[in-house]
């Protein structure tokens, strides 16, 4: 039996591990996950929302297809992919600082920001060692937002062992396989310091400073794929992109 999901906060950080968003429909924000502001009001806490090992498919909304992300928000190996905003954001609306790395963002829509959109003034967008669809070029800044594109982005696809699943029907998402395929620019090539403390010690070792060291499956993390180089950072073996290591 697989270790229990787990989402839950401590010393002001609330944490999201895995967990699948799947085919969700918001009327206005946020067909996923919404991030309430953490920053409003006296003494209320400044650390960002952690969404790690994640999945986000065929969400939709008017704004941020997948997140609406109304309060600082730290995203690390999910994969974000088919989801869909008819304004902005198809996978992510921010109105505050937003960090994303080791992340999967591809096939999303949206007529402002197929992958990211900003919406409010100031906001700083860190993009670290994901692949994202379109590059620079999938992020809608507004006026007096930035975006921090970090080493080691792609824009490759991240050919996904079956995203449109036996039916060849990338709309039915239950028979969809996200996980990465044999020949993805995905493997080995995340950051591994970018893996999250296993705060929640999903393994149950006591052990609350390493790294989180499960998959979305719940299959070891770090695994090193010979017939690849590794292009990511850090020791052998290199964490992969997305929310699921290949074996």
């Amino acid at each position: 039996m697989s270790p229990p999901r787990r989402a839950g906060s401590k010393c002001g950080t609330a944490t999201v591990s895995h967990c699948i968003f799947r085919g969700n429909i918001a009327g206005t924000n946020s067909g996923g996950a919404f991030v309430s502001d953490l920053n409003t009001g006296a003494g209320a806490p400044t650390n960002p929302l952690v969404l790690t090992n994640c999945l986000f498919v065929g969400n939709r909304a008017n704004n941020g297809g997948a997140i609406y992300a109304e309060g600082p928000t730290d995203i690390s190996n999910c994969t974000i992919v088919g989801n869909a905003a008819t304004l902005n954001g198809g996978a992510i609306q921010a109105f505050r600082p937003t960090t994303l790395r080791n992340c999967i963002l591809w096939g999303n829509t949206a007529t402002n920001g197929a992958q990211l959109a900003t919406s409010s003034n100031f906001v700083v967008v860190t993009v670290e060692r994901c692949d994202v669809a379109g590059g620079q070029a999938g992020v809608y800044l507004t006026a007096g937002s930035s975006l921090s594109w970090g080493a080691g982005n792609l824009a490759l696809d991240p050919l996904l062992s079956d995203a449109d699943g036996a039916d060849n029907d990338p709309a039915t998402l239950a028979d969809n396989d996200y996980r990465l395929g044999a020949f993805s620019p995905c493997i080995d090539a995340g950051g591994n310091a970018f893996v999250p403390a296993d705060a929640l010690d999903l393994d149950g070792d006591g052990n609350t400073g390493e790294r989180i060291p499960f998959d979305l499956d719940f299959a070891p993390r770090f695994v090193d794929d010979p017939s690849v180089a590794d292009t990511g950072a850090g020791t052998a073996p290199i964490v992969d992109i997305g929310a699921y290591e290949r074996p």
